[in-house]
This record gives structure tokens, sequence and C-alpha cells, in this order.
């Protein structure tokens, strides 16, 4: 929740900037935004000692925010489900390569699944762009508009989903956890 709280905090003042600024700064400022929790991210894997606080974890998400915003606006073109398929088979790859290099336990195995690795942030694009894109010859914006509700319910309920899933493989797939790689 101190994500969402965050974001409602400051999305007046972003929204305000967004609608005001040229389309080009709006993109260098989204571009910068999640260039710098790229790196805090990998830097932060990197050393071992990735954290986030409470206080400062919804900023990370101001690129993110700021991305959907120019998106939505100006619905630049691009192939949004290759776009999404690609980004998730080179998140396959990417765990897969770590697994292999670092071992399956390492933090580097779940780099590519973190919100600000450049895997997620191209799947986000992809998934976003694909259902914003302006195509008439599928209804998407009704499909948007039934889902779009169930995105806090999603949101609030996925930790407890997660953390569930967790606990049983941790008490009762441990075999699981030792992955041999051939």
């Amino acid at each position: 929740f101190y994500v969402v709280i965050g974001l409602y905090a400051i999305s007046p003042v972003l929204s305000k900037i967004a609608n005001e600024v040229k389309p080009e700064t709006l993109l260098g400022s989204v571009i910068a935004a999640n260039v710098v929790s790229f790196l805090l991210l990998t830097d932060g894997v990197w050393r071992g000692n990735y954290t986030r606080v409470a206080i400062s974890f919804p900023w990370d998400y101001i690129g993110y925010f700021c991305l959907g915003a120019y998106m939505a606006k100006y619905r630049p073109k691009a192939h949004y489900a290759w776009i999404a398929v690609a980004s998730y088979l080179a998140t396959l790859a990417a765990v897969e390569l770590f697994a292999l290099v670092r071992g399956p336990g390492a933090p580097w195995t779940m780099y590519a699944f973190f919100y600000f690795s450049p895997f997620v942030i191209a799947f986000s694009v992809g998934v976003f762009g694909f259902f914003i894109v302006d195509d008439r010859s599928f209804d998407r914006y009704r499909l948007i508009a039934k889902l779009a509700p169930l995105t806090l319910i999603v949101y609030v309920i996925h930790p407890i989903v997660m953390e569930s899933l967790r606990y049983m493989y941790a008490t009762r797939a441990i075999s699981l956890s030792r992955l041999v790689f051939d």
C-alpha cells in the first residue's frame, strides 16, 4: 500500500508536469527515471544488499507511472505484442543463464523478475502498449474497462498468494530448491 499511497500523493504534481512539458522532455524524463531505478537495482543486487524501505520505495515507480502517462497520451507506434513476447523469452533465458552461472539460489537468478530489471520494464511496455494501441479491430478498451477495477484487488491479494506459495515451497518441496542443471 505504501507504493500506492506514495504515487497518489505525488500524482497531481506528476500529472501537471506531464501535461505541460514537451513530449521529448517527458520521454527523456521517463527514460532517466527508469534508468536510475534500474541502476539502483543492479547495484544493490551486485553488492548483495538490495533492499527498499517503505518511505523511498514508491519513488522508484515514478518512471513506470510517467511511462504509462507518456504512452497513453502519445500512443507511440511499435510492435508491442512482439516486445512482450521477446522480453518474456529474454527473461526466461536470463534466469536460466544466471542460474547456470551463479546457482539457482543466487540473487541474480531473481534479478530478471524484479520490477526494475530491463526485462520487466520491456515486458511492461509491451503489455501496456498492446492494450492501449489504437486498433479498432479488437475491442481492447472494453476489456481494459472490465480489468481495471481488479488491479487493486490483485495488488492487495498477490502478496498473500506469493507468501503462501513460498511457505509451501520451502516446507513441502525442499528437493526443488536444489535443482541440478545438466
